[in-house]
């Protein structure tokens, strides 16, 4: 789910919305440096705090192996 990988750290559109992905990466792309700097930083956080490798094993396990569905993020 986009929403969740994403989170506040960028721009969510719908699929096939072409209008709202150009509004998007001309709203991302006007935003001064220090912004844009600060918002992948963000997002790079988010990805490695809730993301990593040994956290997907998990959940793969815990939903396949237990029928357990992972925590919200």
């Amino acid at each position: 789910d986009s929403r969740r990988i994403v989170a506040d750290t960028g721009v969510i559109v719908s699929p096939r919305d072409i209008a709202a992905m150009a509004t998007a990466i001309a709203l991302i792309q006007t935003e001064p440096q220090p912004k844009r700097d600060a918002r992948a930083a963000a997002a790079r956080r988010h990805i490695e705090d809730h993301y990593t490798l040994d956290r997907m094993v998990k959940a793969f396990d815990d939903l396949h192996l237990h029928g357990a569905l992972p925590p919200s993020l």
